[in-house]
């Protein structure tokens, strides 16, 4: 294709580091430039699928005159998939009616155009015009990643399952701070989320295991999904033997026992957290105290006062070689 052939959008924005107030102005732009030069006579594009490249999908916005407002989020979610390749043939479709005017796959289109992505679709162009037809259209459910994970057969735990994968996730990435604030994640989508899973199977097992009527040890951490993460931490770097050893501490250490014990200073600072009104544990502190309490607990470190402080780096689990080297060094000394 020659250089004076070749077709550049006339707008263009980084949608993973922009602002939702970009992608306003962006639209903004986009509606003066439309209105001056608009789109005219039907959409040349038959009912069926068809392939959705960038130049198309800025020719086919020009007849997005009556739609929702454009959602940031949704555009960037929209637009991962696609460049992943994550879009699949559902047979959703983009739906215009006989005047031309575009009822239905703004978000789709805006993510192809500005992602510069070629996705595939199915368009029905021939919808009888009538008033407000956006009110008929998407107006269920969104489904959700416990919805994903419910149908592909984790029925039952599915909720917890999702919040003990969002930890994981952030926690993976480093987005976890002492205190303040906890680094915001991409939403996945559905595929990605049974994906996720799928690279943790002993996610179920955790989940049940924190879930069963008779562990003390997740009623004393207070957040399932905390204990959740813990159990399937625990399973993945060292095995069964090790998590019932340490939910069975956190259940029944005796603190007359032993005074100085890691277990014994999480289970008091829990119970004071317990009786509090307000200002309690949130999960992410809970979070990193019990990382700080397994991490001790494996060397059988004593410990007088278990604190996180807000200067702290963010506790990180330690690896099965990190402790044998510890208690190695231990021994020699």
């Amino acid at each position: 294709m020659s250089e004076q052939n070749q077709w550049q959008p006339h707008f263009t924005l980084d949608l993973r580091t922009s602002r939702p107030k970009e992608l306003t102005e962006l639209i903004e732009e986009f509606e003066r430039w439309r209105n001056a030069n608009p789109a005219t006579g039907l959409v040349e594009l038959a009912n069926g699928w068809h392939d959705i490249t960038p130049q198309m999908a800025e020719e086919l916005l020009k007849r997005n005159a009556k739609n929702r407002k454009v959602v940031h989020a949704q555009v960037l979610y929209y637009a991962g998939q696609m460049q992943r390749t994550d879009w699949i043939r559902t047979g959703q479709s983009l739906i215009f009616d006989t005047d031309g005017n575009l009822n239905d796959g703004q978000h789709r289109l805006w993510a192809g155009y500005l992602s510069q992505t070629t996705f595939p679709t199915y368009v029905v162009s021939d919808v009888p015009p009538m008033p407000n037809l956006f009110a008929y259209i998407d107006n269920g459910r969104v489904r959700s990643m416990a919805d994903a994970l419910t149908t592909s057969g984790r029925n039952g735990l599915s909720g917890l399952m999702t919040k003990v994968m969002k930890i994981v996730e952030i926690y993976d990435s480093d987005g976890y701070a002492s205190y303040g604030k906890v680094r915001k994640m991409p939403k996945m989508s559905p595929m990605e989320m049974l994906n996720f899973a799928a690279g943790h199977p002993r996610l179920e097992e955790a989940v049940h295991y924190v879930s069963s009527d008779g562990n003390g040890a997740t009623k004393i951490i207070a957040h399932r999904d905390v204990a959740g993460f813990m159990a399937l931490k625990i399973l993945e770097l060292y095995d069964e033997a090790k998590l019932a050893e340490f939910f069975g501490d956190i259940a029944t250490s005796d603190p007359a026992a032993a005074p100085n014990d890691v277990v014994t200073a999480f289970q008091d600072l829990m119970r004071k957290d317990r009786d509090k009104k307000t200002d309690r544990f949130t999960s992410q502190i809970v979070l990193g105290l019990l990382i700080r309490v397994f991490n001790s607990w494996l060397i059988q470190e004593p410990v007088k006062k278990l604190t996180l402080r807000v200067t702290d780096a963010f506790p990180r689990i330690r690896q099965p070689g990190e402790v044998a080297d510890e208690i190695t060094a231990e021994a020699a000394e």
